[in-house]
Formats: C-alpha cells, structure tokens, sequence
C-alpha cells in the first residue's frame, strides 16, 4: 500500500508541474484551468496523463501523453 501511495504521489506531484509550465510559458483557455483536476484524477485512475491543450489562438495546440 506504501508503493501505491508514492506512486499516486509522484504522479500529483508531474501532473502539477506540467500544469505549472504550461501556465507559466502560454496563456490556454479558462476551461483548461477547470478541466486539469479532472484529467489529475483520470491519470491517478489509469497510470497515465493525457492533456491536449490550445495553446495559442492561431490554432496551435500542445499535446502531452505520459505513462
């Protein structure tokens, strides 16, 4: 159960600091900010984190997929 904790914890611990640098480097749209604690929550589920986020207005988007 300790292993299972630690690891539930390193993977709150990446999915924050993903959040962090894409917040920090590009402006994404208000639904990203309410929509990343449900992804968090999916890859604590799954073992893996998927996000899929527009990254400027012209069309461009940052893709991110992690196991």
């Amino acid at each position: 159960m300790l292993h299972n904790q630690h690891q539930r914890g390193l993977i709150i611990d990446r999915c924050w600091l993903i959040y962090d640098l894409i917040t920090e480097k590009f402006q994404p749209p208000h639904e990203f900010h309410i929509e990343f604690p449900y992804l968090v929550e999916l890859a604590l589920s799954s073992g893996y984190f998927q996000v899929f986020v527009e990254i400027s207005r012209r069309g461009y988007f940052l893709h991110i997929h992690e196991e």
